[in-house]
């Protein structure tokens, strides 16, 4: 593991109820949407891709990147999915995102002596989404074994 790697895995709250209510073409619309909301938000060197449905991923790594750096790029996203004219598409649609992060130091990890598998990284962020979910807390970053919700903003 070369640098600080952090993975958000992004979640569209209610994205079944915009099916719903608008239509499925409306809500092919909100994922291409939010697809190119998170292609923007990224730097070169980032990986972002769709897992499935209305679930995303953004894989970060780098040198210099700190847990208080990836909170506020997750918080600038949900607020960039928060303020999105989502109006445009149908009145009163409104779309927000849940997500959880978890982030890998190596410093911290080779100081432990046990580095971190891709697969405990994937699952700590996936605990911590789905924590952000039950919570309704917006963001949760899981940092070991604790997920600790973040307020953010919009």
């Amino acid at each position: 593991m070369r640098g600080t790697t952090a993975l958000l895995l992004v979640d569209l709250d209610g994205v079944k109820a915009v099916n719903d209510t608008y239509g499925h073409g409306c809500g092919d619309e909100v994922l291409r949407r939010v697809g190119r909301l998170i292609s923007a938000s990224i730097r070169a060197g980032d990986l972002a891709l769709r897992l499935g449905g209305d679930e995303f991923a953004v894989l970060l790594q780098d040198d210099m990147l700190s847990e208080a750096a990836v909170v506020e790029r997750a918080v600038a996203l949900r607020t960039a999915i928060a303020d999105e004219p989502w109006s445009e598409l149908a009145d009163d649609l409104a779309i927000t995102a849940s997500i959880g992060l978890s982030v890998a130091d190596p410093a911290a990890a080779v100081a432990s002596g046990s580095l971190p598998s891709a697969e405990s990284i994937y699952r700590a962020a996936d605990t911590a989404l789905y924590t952000a979910k039950r919570r309704r807390t917006g963001i949760v970053v899981s940092t070991g074994a604790q997920a600790d919700p973040v307020r953010a903003t919009g």
